[in-house]
């Protein structure tokens, strides 16, 4: 073990002098005097383009589209995608001449942690969620029959982490039906499942629970977990369907715990485990001392439970007064999204436009 101390705590001092200003700086200027790439070369010379929009900064293809932007003088916008990405990842190998990003928190994070000024972001709101504000739902005795569960139930819809983070999953899902087995709620209650769109279901888990009410949704175009995937629109509009119709959201740390917050349904963030993990990579409590999550949970309109009696007991709070922590969430709301008006994707439009001008 003394050798691995050694490594954790000269890793730790190497990280910490290179996580300097001046060493990214220089790095940022190696990058760009002298790696090699001419992928895109052939590209630039055909179309000669007037701006690149990289929708994917820490993607090495997509630096080496910036790069050969910077290199011949084309303006870059770069689009922050997600909102971890900046504390999680490591640091943008090169900076675009403008940024755009979902809200004011992760405009500071760019600053802080990636050297760019504050009138080179730009603040747009999610233009994923622009449908949850222009789209009607469609009618609860319709959503509940396409589910094949009783509308006079309440829904519960636990959002697993999967298997790439986590191995708690379907110890909470088999927790989750036992108590309601148990009419330990105090109204008579459903689950859904409802899985990640980016992740792979393990099915003979699922065929063990042939009674499990499931969503798989998302279409996967490789054999690995990671971007190469997507959603058409039915699996959108079942999403906002879901999100509209539901009682409560159950999960572990996951953005759609802001999916929810926007339609004021409450939220529960599990923080416990039932079986003990020794890998702490699948321990998904761990996630929320990320900075970004921290973010999300001191807005207090997530409510973080740490055992199955608080579970049991935040769930039936929220059955008799959904209301409870209401102008929280809208808080969580509000810092994350930055805009609810549903028009983020025209703002990102626009912005482009006029900097092509």
């Amino acid at each position: 073990y003394e050798n691995k101390y050694i490594q954790y705590y000269i890793g730790s001092v190497i990280n910490y002098i290179f996580a300097w200003p001046i060493f990214r700086r220089i790095s940022r200027y190696i990058d760009f005097k002298f790696v090699k790439d001419n992928t895109y070369t052939s590209f630039f010379d055909r179309y000669s383009p007037d701006l690149v929009f990289a929708a994917h900064l820490f993607e090495e293809i997509e630096i080496n589209l910036i790069r050969e932007a910077k290199k011949r003088g084309v303006k870059t916008i770069g689009y922050i995608n997600s909102w971890d990405k900046v504390t999680s990842r490591c640091m943008l190998r090169l900076l675009p001449d403008k940024a755009i990003v979902f809200n004011e928190i992760v405009k500071k994070e760019l600053i802080d942690f990636n050297e760019m000024d504050s009138d080179e972001i730009f603040v747009s709101g999610l233009p994923q969620y622009d449908f949850f504000y222009t789209r009607k739902p469609i009618p609860k005795s319709d959503f509940f029959k396409k589910i094949n569960i009783s509308d006079k139930k309440e829904l519960l819809v636990y959002a697993p982490m999967g298997r790439a983070f986590s191995s708690s999953d379907w110890d909470i899902i088999d927790l989750l039906n036992s108590l309601i087995k148990e009419r330990k709620f105090k109204k008579e209650c459903e689950l859904l499942v409802r899985f990640q769109p980016n992740d792979f279901v393990d099915e003979d888990e699922i065929k063990k629970r042939p009674d499990l009410k499931y969503d798989k949704p998302g279409i996967r175009f490789g054999s690995k977990r990671g971007v190469d995937w997507d959603m058409n629109n039915d699996d959108l509009n079942h999403l906002q369907d879901t999100l509209y119709h539901m009682s409560i959201l159950i999960c572990y740390a996951s953005s759609i715990s802001i999916d929810a917050a926007i339609f004021d349904k409450p939220v529960i963030n599990i923080n416990f485990e039932i079986k003990k993990i020794d890998k702490l990579l699948k321990s998904p409590v761990q996630y929320y001392q990320s900075s970004h999550y921290r973010n999300a949970l001191n807005t207090w309109g997530i409510s973080l439970v740490n055992s199955q009696d608080e579970l049991i007991n935040t769930i039936n709070e929220y059955l008799d007064n959904p209301s409870i922590k209401k102008e929280e969430r809208m808080r969580l709301v509000k810092e994350q999204c930055s805009y609810t008006d549903g028009k983020s994707g025209k703002r990102i439009a626009d912005y482009i436009i006029n900097y092509i001008k």
